[in-house]
């Protein structure tokens, strides 16, 4: 994966998050698929699917951190499984 697409997905990723209510910034949600876009513009579809699952497990990453707390508290669980468990969801 190029540089340049990597860096888009991210952002793409990172903006998505910041627009559910825990930042209050859903003015984002409109503008947040424009670097996935730009990123995926002209490429063939493995590439596309790549550079999308970077996005959404960026996303997921960010918007579901809770997870782990919650594994740790309430499962006591240990900070690697519950961190491997967040990553399988």
């Amino acid at each position: 994966m190029k540089v340049r697409e990597f860096i888009l997905a991210v952002c793409s990723g990172v903006l998505l998050s910041l627009a559910f209510p825990k930042a209050n910034l859903e003015s984002l949600a409109f503008c947040a698929f424009l670097p996935l876009l730009f990123a995926i513009k002209e490429r063939t579809i493995p590439r596309t699917f790549q550079v999308s699952l970077l996005c959404g497990v960026i996303f997921n990453l960010m918007l579901f951190n809770w997870v782990v707390v919650v594994m740790r508290n309430y499962g006591k669980l240990p900070l690697p499984l519950a961190l491997l468990l967040l990553l399988l969801l």
